[in-house]
């Protein structure tokens, strides 16, 4: 079986259930319901072959082209270059990046006997997803400040290999007025539901045990440093959002990166 990648890493909402409100996600058990980065349409002639999900692309159309000869998936994103051709030759995940200065990704699952007969491609056009982490702030909220705090799952989904050495930082704060800072759990890893922390009252209630950091790279001092995750573990991870009070403008697109180093 393929070592795990990046694909096999995956944030999930809490609050239990099939929870998919990020205005819920205050603790307790994993949910169903998987955080995901971009959306994909455009799938139809690569057939075998389902997007779970997409990473770091530019938006607009790229290119998912399957070679019948090595049985391989290569991705062009919009506005990037080719990347490495994947053999995706047997039933699993696979992270399918592009190349370039907008290298972005597409996780796929692989069903191998329905894979095409001949050479063939798709345009896939991808588009980011809002308010995943939070939602918008309302005019009361932005004017009187506030503090919000959200708890998501992060999982190990491979099915027999750990992940090691797993770290996660801040690639990229809000250009916005508010600031995004992260915390990890201390409860050790588990299932996710036996071992799950208690859930706040509210989402402007901190959590107890957690600090609060900005790690900025995966060097710095503070980054989170997750550990081993065996196949089907979880830890959780805390987000605070924290807006000063006064703010009157509006940013339109106020997002943050968060960044992820795993070993195989």
């Amino acid at each position: 079986m393929a070592d795990p990648t990046i694909a096999d890493f995956l944030l999930y909402h809490t609050g239990a259930g099939a929870n998919a409100d990020p205005a819920l996600d205050l603790g307790g058990d994993i949910s169903s319901a998987k955080v995901l980065n971009q959306s994909t349409t455009g799938l139809s002639l690569v057939t075998g072959v389902t997007i779970d999900d997409a990473l770091g692309n530019a938006v607009g159309a790229g290119t998912l082209t399957y070679t019948l000869t090595g049985q391989t998936l290569t991705w062009t994103p919009f506005s990037g270059s080719a990347g490495t051709p994947v053999a995706v030759g047997a039933d699993g995940r696979y992270c399918i990046q592009g190349a370039g200065t907008l290298a972005g990704a597409l996780f796929v699952t692989v069903v191998a006997a329905s894979l095409p007969g001949s050479n063939t491609s798709d345009t896939i056009t991808v588009a980011n997803q809002t308010e995943k982490y939070f939602k918008n702030l309302t005019k009361a909220e932005s004017l009187a400040g506030v503090i919000k705090y959200h708890c998501f799952a992060v999982k190990n989904i491979h099915a027999s290999l750990s992940m090691i050495s797993i770290l996660v930082w801040i690639a990229a704060n809000t250009p916005g007025q508010d600031n995004v800072t992260i915390g990890l759990d201390p409860l050790a890893a588990g299932d996710g539901a036996t071992t799950s922390p208690t859930p706040i009252v509210n989402e402007n209630t901190a959590p107890a045990g957690v600090t609060f950091v900005n790690p900025t790279t995966i060097t710095h001092a503070d980054v989170l440093t997750v550990g081993t995750l065996t196949f089907g573990q979880v830890r959780f991870i805390w987000l605070r959002q924290q807006v000063p009070a006064n703010v009157s403008a509006a940013t339109a697109v106020d997002t943050f990166n968060l960044g992820l180093s795993i070993t195989a």
